[in-house]
């Protein structure tokens, strides 16, 4: 039974009463259509791309018959049929290697075997595949290991053909479709195994090291704390007021220079940037012991603003770039209890150096305590700077709500520490101070045992949270009156105020960039450094009207704290 092979540019099918021609679509040599390109099935619709490798065998086709009737042959008589044309490429490409077209050779005498033997399928272009009915005895069955594929066993022996991978264009064949009729998609080349990541630096043995030299280097900075006013009052001649400028100049210098120093700790490494502020403290604490008066004094304030936002922001980012992600807030906030134990210990330190040697020996302290700083520095490893890739933005838009947050919450800190022993003393309490040491206690003591909460429950929801715990504390102190009330009032805003700085610390690294986390920490200190100087303004004018009213104002600061973190919970930003 002659059978046809027709090539699709869809569903390809096979019609078993036309005769194949393969390579060109023309009818084999000898048949009486021999001459004439393949035409449209008649029974097939139009626009399916369906089209006959050859025309019908035998006789001309009814819709060209009396045409063809017609036309003169070779001997000039009516009927005969043109010269076959000069054979042409199948859709401008050469033919398979091994297959003879139907142009020169009838498909009857080409060896099925040597045409399919080495290439199982023949397209004429990627997306045509040629199918055959495999129902016809002697037609090619499909391979047993892949179905895929057609083969055609060689001519007296029953092993198919050995396989190979396709090299050229026309050795294509389409994937078997899914359950669902879809074409599966193709298999992709696997790809090459990445390289393992560096392991993660261990954190706590670099940590360990920052935070020692945090603590030295800040004890050595607030050495002099309780030395400057009687300095500037009896040995220099000057005025309260030059005390207060005094201690105003190092705050408005490190509020400054903070988003600065992020960026450098970032672009340089936060190591380097550390050592240069501990140089600068040593510079400082050198000034003090200068012979020119005020200027040397205020000379050496505004030094140590340089030196204290160096070493305080450099150490804070390299805390972000060590600390694992699920612990962040956690050693945030140790890092703060560092710095604020520095800060602590330096005026207790000063003033007992003051009274057992005098000024000079206070001077030398602030000296030598940054140079124990810097040789604790240089034990730990350094870091790898970011280089060119740190971002430019000093305040990005991720510190703004944070960092507002941090400033209200400045207002309750300032009011403790600046007018809680005159609001006592006013209703006949006595001993004060103590208060302010009951807030240290609570402050400490919460932070390093709830200190995983910002990480584990969310920095947003802690920051809320505190942000009542600040109120609450606060309204209790204005109305307090007894010890023991203004006691309960003193703890309540130690618990509630002692995790607010590294929710929203926290918060600020998880919605800022890599890029722009140094300029972030650095901008969100500000606000809280910024807030400080506010708060004693307000606080001061507020007090002329009452103490109590101090605390009441702040009460309600924090409250607008604990909206500002509600705010802040949102989508981490791309």
């Amino acid at each position: 039974m002659p059978s046809s092979v027709r090539y699709s540019d869809r569903a390809p099918t096979v019609d078993p009463d036309r005769t194949p021609a393969l390579g060109t679509g023309r009818g084999p040599v000898g048949a009486p259509d021999a001459g004439r390109r393949g035409s449209r099935r008649e029974d097939a619709p139009r626009g399916d791309g369906l089209y006959s490798a050859g025309p019908r065998s035998g006789g001309p086709r009814p819709d060209r018959g009396r045409r063809d009737a017609q036309q003169p042959g070779a001997d000039g008589r009516s009927g005969g049929r043109r010269p076959a044309p000069a054979p042409r490429q199948a859709h401008g490409r050469p033919p398979p290697p091994d297959v003879e077209t139907a142009d020169t050779v009838p498909l009857r005498t080409v060896n099925a075997a040597s045409a399919v033997d080495r290439t199982s399928v023949i397209p004429l272009e990627t997306d045509r595949t040629l199918r055959i009915d495999t129902s016809v005895p002697g037609a090619p069955t499909a391979h047993p290991r892949n179905p895929n594929v057609r083969t055609v066993p060689r001519q007296g022996s029953n092993r198919l053909p050995p396989m190979r991978e396709p090299t050229m264009p026309w050795e294509f064949h389409e994937p078997a479709p899914d359950e669902n009729g879809r074409s599966a998609p193709r298999p992709r080349q696997p790809e090459a195994p990445s390289k393992p990541p560096a392991p993660q630096e261990p954190f706590w043995p670099v940590l360990t090291r920052l935070f020692l030299a945090v603590l030295i280097a800040f004890t050595g900075l607030g050495v002099v704390i309780p030395a400057i006013p009687p300095y500037v009052l009896d040995e220099l001649g000057g005025s309260a007021f030059l005390v207060g400028v005094a201690f105003a100049l190092s705050g408005f210098v490190a509020l400054l220079v903070r988003p600065y120093a992020g960026q450098f700790a970032q672009r340089w490494g936060s190591r380097r940037v550390m050592f240069v502020g501990i140089l600068v403290a040593v510079l400082c604490g050198a000034l003090y012991a200068a012979p020119f008066g005020l200027a040397a004094l205020f000379g050496a304030r505004l030094v140590m603003g340089l030196a204290e936002s160096a070493i305080f922001t450099a150490g804070s980012v390299r805390v972000v770039a060590v600390a694992p992600a699920d612990r962040r807030g956690q050693l945030v906030g140790y890092y703060g209890l560092a710095m604020w134990g520095g800060w602590t210990l330096g005026p207790v330190l000063g003033t007992f150096l003051l009274g057992f040697g005098g000024y000079r020996l206070v001077w030398a302290a602030a000296v030598a305590l940054p140079v124990f700083a810097a040789a604790v520095l240089l034990t730990m490893s350094a870091d790898r700077p970011i280089g060119g890739a740190v971002s430019r933005r000093l305040v990005p838009a991720a510190v703004v709500v944070p960092g507002t947050a941090i400033l209200l919450a400045a207002f309750g800190y300032s009011a403790l520490t600046g007018f809680v022993v005159l609001h006592l003393d006013a209703k006949g309490i006595t001993d004060g101070a103590s208060i302010i040491g009951v807030f240290g206690v609570v402050y400490v003591s919460v932070r390093i045992v709830a200190g995983r909460l910002p990480d584990r429950v969310g920095p947003g929801i802690v920051a809320a949270f505190c942000g009542v715990g600040e109120a609450t504390g606060l309204v209790i102190l204005g109305t307090a009156q007894t010890w023991i009330q203004a006691a309960i009032g003193a703890a309540v805003l130690g618990a509630g105020f002692t995790l607010l700085y590294p929710a929203l610390a926290l918060l600020v690294i998880r919605r800022s960039k890599p890029a722009e986390q140094g300029a972030a920490l650095g901008a969100y200190t500000s606000f809280w450094d910024l807030g400080l100087g506010v708060a004693g303004l307000i606080g001061g004018a507020i007090a002329l009207v009452g103490y109590p009213y101090v605390f009441y104002f702040a009460a309600g600061c924090a409250l607008l704290t604990m909206f500002a973190g509600v705010l802040s919970r949102g989508p981490k930003p791309e």
